[in-house]
């Protein structure tokens, strides 16, 4: 139950922030409407034809790739904007947060065959080719570092431990470990392909960490264009100013590159087809966190079901996903602009690397018991349990000052879980 508990409470705050932030990008980005909503339609094709069909998949990805560009300069020409009457509360963000749970839904109760896993298979090929032109425009670009090599002053945390707990989707990431146990290990054919899978994937992540350190530390103007929007902690914190700088940081290498066509809407503002190619890229990733958050949040509802012995609830996947949204759905509502989720998003860091030090410990404990080279996840599972112990420490004190009690409580729930795991991983090896 305590590791139930920590996943819900993490998969709650991640699906309620990345529907907010698909939602800001689609309203931001009009551009992105079509070529995202196209590509659930051709994930769809290519999953029938894989499955149903039993055909090949090279020319399907190719032709789908193809399009899919050719959707995205449609999108360029055709951006897309709710009407009026469409939006609920008179808002385009909130409306969009609708269709997106909507959505998470829908891709969470049916086959992961049908849409999820070929979706993730189209997006695989997009992130290929959008991280082989930003870093080809890289190359020509040559930029200067805007940014500052160090920047300590006017920081109201310290940098240790909160670089580690900042950094939260790198080599120890507890999100990663769900998807990987929840999603990824029912669909691989052999044992032998996770370690291409894992540690492919987390090659693949820092090269496209790389990439968007480059962008929005070296993607600026100029030195003050970067001052003026990180000078700060006040000026850089929320998701918004580093979501900006990186599509903006992308773009501009990609105009090196001859993709610079521009275009200026009924609004008034000139677009870029290199910034909706970019934040297409961004979309379509962060619309594959939702869905399989939502698919990851209606197994644990599913499994606290079963727990707790209510078998409407264990046994009905309908009631887990529809659970999984509205929980998420009451955050985003909270505040009434759709962002709610961002009350809690201070805890995401230390929640997500204490279910990475959970993970780490149940495998510890297995090799422990088979035999194994137990010490390879024990070592840096003790670190990673130290670090998000002191992150806890630091934050519970920021709430008592600011007398944020709602975070206050849940990081104290936090601090709590972490001294019962440590129990439980000692009691665990001693009784080994």
């Amino acid at each position: 139950m305590l590791f139930l508990t920590v996943i819900f409470l993490l998969v709650f705050i991640v699906i309620a922030v990345f529907a907010y932030i698909i939602a800001t990008l689609f309203v931001s980005y009009p551009g992105t409407v079509i070529p995202i909503n196209f590509q659930i339609i051709v994930a769809i094709f290519i999953g029938w034809w894989a499955y149903k069909k039993k055909r090949s998949l090279l020319v399907p990805s190719i032709v789908a790739l193809i399009m899919l560009y050719g959707m995205i300069y449609i999108g360029f020409q055709h951006p897309v904007h709710l009407p009026e009457s469409m939006r609920i509360g008179g808002s385009e963000v909130l409306t969009w947060i609708v269709f997106l749970m909507g959505y998470g839904f829908i891709a969470s109760i049916l086959p992961v065959w049908t849409l999820l896993q070929p979706r993730d298979y189209i997006n695989s090929h997009q992130l290929i080719v959008g991280l082989l032109f930003i870093y080809a425009g890289i190359m020509v670009a040559q930029p200067m570092m805007d940014a500052p090599a160090f920047k300590m002053s006017g920081n109201p945390i310290p940098w240790f431990p909160f670089l580690f707990i900042t950094i939260a989707c790198g080599a120890i990431s507890g999100f990663h470990a769900l998807v990987s146990s929840g999603t990824t290990s029912k669909q691989i054919s052999s044992i032998k392909d996770s370690r291409f899978i894992g540690y492919g994937g987390m090659i693949g992540e820092a090269t496209l960490a790389v990439a968007a350190t480059i962008a929005v530390a070296a993607g600026f103007e100029s030195t003050a264009d970067w001052h003026a929007h990180y000078d700060n902690f006040e000026l850089a914190k929320g998701f918004e100013p580093k979501l900006t700088a990186f599509v903006n940081g992308t773009a501009g290498f990609l105009s090196e590159i001859g993709i610079t066509a521009t275009i200026t809407g009924s609004d008034g503002q000139t677009r870029s087809l290199a910034a909706i190619f970019i934040a297409v890229m961004v979309i379509s990733f962060a619309a594959t966190s939702l869905d399989t958050a939502v698919r990851i949040q209606r197994y644990i509802i599913g499994e606290i079901g079963d727990a707790i012995k209510i078998k409407a609830i264990a046994n009905n996947r309908y009631l887990q996903s529809g659970l999984a949204v509205s929980f998420s759905m009451i955050l985003v509502l909270s505040d009434g602009t759709g962002a709610g989720g961002f009350k809690l998003w201070p805890l995401f860091g230390s929640t997500n690397q204490l279910l990475g030090s959970l993970t780490l410990l149940v495998i510890s404990v297995w090799l422990f018991k088979s035999g194994g080279k137990f010490l390879i996840t024990l070592v840096p599972m003790i670190f990673i349990t130290i670090i998000t112990f002191i992150a806890t420490y630091f934050n519970i004190v920021a709430y008592i000052n600011d007398k944020n009690y709602l975070l206050l409580s849940i990081a104290f729930v936090i601090g709590v879980s972490q001294l019962w795991i440590l129990f439980e991983g000692i009691k665990a090896f001693r009784t080994s």
